[in-house]
């Protein structure tokens, strides 16, 4: 069950990605992977904060969790990338 979740996370950014031609699925997982620092994800991928700042905030709107803090969306990301 944990896993079907997961892969519907995930999927729904891949899919969002490839009919937007974004990399929000890559964002998701480099925040994840980064505790949900901007600072560190934007590192990570060469990539402004702001881009990095707007990215989450269509990351929550794909997800359909608009009102999570950065904090709840870095947990459910690793749920979904890093497990």
């Amino acid at each position: 069950l944990y896993a079907r979740a997961a892969d519907l996370l995930r999927s729904l950014l891949f899919d969002y990605d490839a009919e937007h031609d974004a990399d929000l699925g890559a964002t998701a997982e480099a925040f994840a992977a980064a505790y949900g620092e901007v600072s560190r994800t934007a590192e990570a991928l060469f990539q402004h904060p702001n881009t990095v700042r707007y990215r989450l905030k269509k990351i929550k709107e794909v997800l359909s969790v608009q009102d999570a803090t950065d904090r709840e969306l870095a947990a459910l990301l690793a749920l979904a990338y890093l497990v």
